[in-house]
């Protein structure tokens, strides 16, 4: 077996094996709550046996008798209930981390002090605690599905140093279940002479490769979907194809003069009606190959909340406390990618649970509540949303210390920290560098932590929000985007530039006066459905022209992690799912952007990083001033159709120190000139519903705007549409053959 191969069977069985012993705490969990035994014994039985003929193909003989006298702990507390459930948890708990060593780093582990235990529980003279020298376990029955480790004749294991001796009737994947790869054997247990511990080492691993060759299991349903889809999709190319053949043969009947004009319609409406056919059934595929890539990168939550039940009874034996984990909706289904991510902000809000939150249970007893804690996930689908929660019976946030401390640090002055309410301030905790703990100690104190688990949820498009209720308990709610694929968006326009921004965050969107803005804290804010919510201007705050006000504004109501604010923008355009692609550095460092969307026209949407616009609705500060009429530098807005055009174009421009409006036709045009009277007008001449000539006219009838200069750039270069561009109303005209810096700037200074 070759290095990639192994490496490959490696990550199999770590992801296998991790799935199963979270099967097998789930069922354990089950019977400490007064399950009945028999399913869930069975269950921990199959699953532990499979575990283990798997690592015993591998070659991790160590970690395989453990697992295979956890088995007989499984049977023997069938037998003898009075045995107990705690060691076979603790057990599953440190397997868990064994198995994750091996398959990782290919090193057969394990834990003799454990194993020791587990042998001598399954002595009947011996006390589970330990004692004397182990006694060896008696042989255990099959497990149900059949297949026992007595078989005779099953075949020994391979010799580490070669390849798994392969069965010859069929390749090493023979009979492996449709849906996911398994690897198990039975073979005999006690009679073999343990080998030494040993350490695989691949060629992968030295080279360092990692992530990019990473397995990921896929339903065997979904795959065939998409085969489904790929035929479908290969089917209508050929049929696309066919048209082309359809129109050189009446092209070359027209040249003939074989074809009159009556055949020549009808045969360009069949193709036109064959042609709109498959563009809907191209439409339709691609929906579907869209998503399935959703479905093949999502995964039950139950892969993120696997191991919390074992790190919070770690994390509890450490600080001597006692806690049941309760855990609901792990059925439900996020992006896998989201999941890895969030496994670090989980662990900082399982750690101050414990630390922070659950009582010692002697202070619980005092306070009327049983000794041992209880922590709660809670997963479920809002919309397009997922909400995690995470929930402890603790003795929660005590907001008026939280108040205190951030006065006695500087964070906010007494008159701002009294005028908040106990929601507000205890999200004063998600301040980098905020703590109500006075000494750090290894699990927490450092000042680290709320801030971190803020800073990651807001970088995968979420948001976090903490509520808590003193003596009870504390809720932490994360919400996520299912996936981040595909994000449905807002498309706006401010500036005369198109912006981006989640559905999910626009509340809604309303017209309000422009005299009802007024101060509040020294910051504008407008009154909306009796709440006073700070109002942002999109302009201001990207650092762009700003336009006159109209009698009505277009306003977004916003909202993140519960809080909504009034943001300004030009014009709504239209709500689509779309791909977002990250900016990469070092553009992902830039204020207020969080992805780009590649729009059909060709140019490039940004969208707009919400918790940033929440953070100027707060400071206000950071709002640039409104230029003075008397120093604003000149505006130029610059319309065609060409994205190479209008960039040039538009580059020469900003060069010359102007600021810089833009669209994309001449009716685009018109709904700028509409809120704004440019000092200069560029405009191309061939562009869709309005063209450059048209829009001269149109321009030239409105007095407001009848003295705006107007510049012609067309690839058009002839005498005669020189002189139509003049007489539409333009007061020069410049071939693109012949633009440049110095030619635009001779123009433009000459008419400004």
């Amino acid at each position: 077996m070759s290095d990639d191969e192994l490496q490959e069977f490696l990550e199999i069985f770590r992801e296998e094996s991790a799935d199963r012993l979270v099967n097998v705490s789930r069922m354990l969990e089950a019977l400490q709550a007064g399950a009945d035994p028999g399913p869930h014994l069975d269950e921990v039985d199959r699953e532990l046996h499979t575990i283990k003929g798997s690592a015993r193909l591998l070659g991790f003989a160590a970690l395989g008798k453990l697992v295979h006298d956890l088995e007989g702990l499984a049977r023997a507390y069938r037998a003898r209930p009075a045995l107990g459930l705690a060691l076979l948890v603790e057990a599953t708990d440190r397997l868990t981390v064994l198995v994750e060593e091996a398959g990782t780093t290919g090193e057969d582990r394990t834990d003799d002090a454990l194993h020791a235990r587990v042998r001598a529980a399954l002595d009947d003279d011996a006390p589970p605690a330990g004692g004397s020298a182990p006694a060896p376990a008696p042989p255990p029955s099959p497990p149900p599905g059949g297949g026992g480790d007595g078989d005779p004749g099953a075949p020994p294991p391979p010799p580490w140093g070669g390849a798994p001796a392969w069965s010859p009737t069929g390749p090493p994947d023979a009979g492996l279940a449709p849906e996911q790869a398994r690897v198990a054997v039975a073979d005999p247990e006690d009679d073999r002479p343990e080998r030494p511990a040993s350490k695989i080492t691949t060629s992968r691993q030295a080279r360092g490769v990692a992530g990019e060759d990473e397995l990921v299991r896929v339903r065997a349903s979904r795959l065939e979907a998409l085969d489904g889809v790929v035929s479908d999709l290969s089917l209508t190319r050929l049929r696309l194809g066919a048209f082309e053949d359809r129109l050189r043969r009446l092209l070359g009947s027209v040249e003939e003069g074989t074809a009159g004009p009556d055949e020549v319609v009808q045969t360009l409406r069949h193709v036109l009606h064959d042609y709109r056919s498959d563009t809907v059934q191209v439409h339709r595929s691609t929906q579907q190959l869209q998503q399935l890539a959703v479905d093949v990168r999502l995964r039950p939550v139950e892969h993120l909340f696997g191991h919390v039940p074992r790190e919070a009874r770690d994390l509890a034996r450490r600080l001597g406390k006692q806690v049941a984990v309760r855990i609901s909706g792990a059925e439900t289904e996020m992006d896998r990618v989201i999941l890895d991510q969030l496994k670090a902000p989980l662990s900082h809000l399982i750690r101050n649970a414990l630390d922070h939150g659950l009582e010692e249970p002697d202070e619980r007893r005092r306070a009327g509540k049983p000794e041992e804690g209880t922590l709660s996930l809670r997963a479920g689908q809002e919309g397009a949303l997922v909400a995690i929660h995470v929930e402890d019976d603790g003795r929660g946030i005590d907001a008026r210390r939280i108040r205190q401390i951030a006065v006695s640090r500087g964070l906010l002055d007494q008159a701002r920290a009294d005028a908040m309410s106990d929601e507000e301030a205890i999200q004063l905790v998600f301040i980098p560098g905020f703590s109500t703990r006075t000494v750090a100690s290894e699990i927490s104190g450092r000042g680290v932590g709320m801030d971190v688990v803020r800073s990651s949820v807001e970088a995968l498009k979420g948001d976090v929000r903490v509520l808590s209720w003193p003596g009870r308990g504390t809720r932490t709610t994360i919400r996520l985007p299912l996936t981040l694929l595909i994000s449905r968006v807002t498309f706006l326009r401010s500036a005369g530039l198109q912006f981006a921004i989640p559905t999910e965050q626009v509340h809604e969107s309303v017209r309000l006066a422009a005299d009802r803005v007024i101060e509040f804290a020294g910051q504008p804010a407008v009154v909306h459905a009796g709440q006073t919510l700070p109002l942002v201007r999109l302009a201001r705050v990207l650092g762009h022209r700003e336009l006159p006000d109209p009698p009505f504004l277009r306003v977004l109501i916003v909202q993140h992690a519960e809080n909504r604010l009034a943001l300004v923008v030009e014009e709504l355009l239209e709500q689509r799912p779309v791909v977002v692609k990250p900016l990469g550095w070092p553009l992902d460092r830039v204020r207020f952007m969080s992805g780009a969307i590649h729009m059909p026209s060709g140019e490039v949407a940004l969208l707009l990083h919400v918790p940033d616009l929440f953070a100027v609705g707060r400071r206000g500060a950071e709002e640039a001033p409104a230029l003075r009429p008397d120093d604003r530098r000149k505006t130029v807005l610059v319309v065609d159709d060409s994205i190479v055009s209008r960039q040039m174009v538009s580059r020469v421009v900003e060069a010359l120190g102007f600021d810089l409006l833009t669209a994309l036709d001449g009716m685009d045009a018109l709904r700028v000139l509409e809120r704004v009277r440019p000092d200069l007008l560029v405009t191309d001449v061939e562009m869709p519903r309005l063209g450059g000539l048209g829009l001269a006219r149109r321009v030239r009838q409105e007095q407001r705007l009848s003295g705006v200069p107007i510049i012609v750039v067309s690839s058009r270069g002839s005498e005669a549409d020189r002189q139509a561009g003049l007489e539409a109303g333009a007061d020069a005209y410049l071939a693109k053959a012949d633009f440049n810096e110095a030619s635009f700037r001779t123009i433009v200074e000459r008419l400004l």
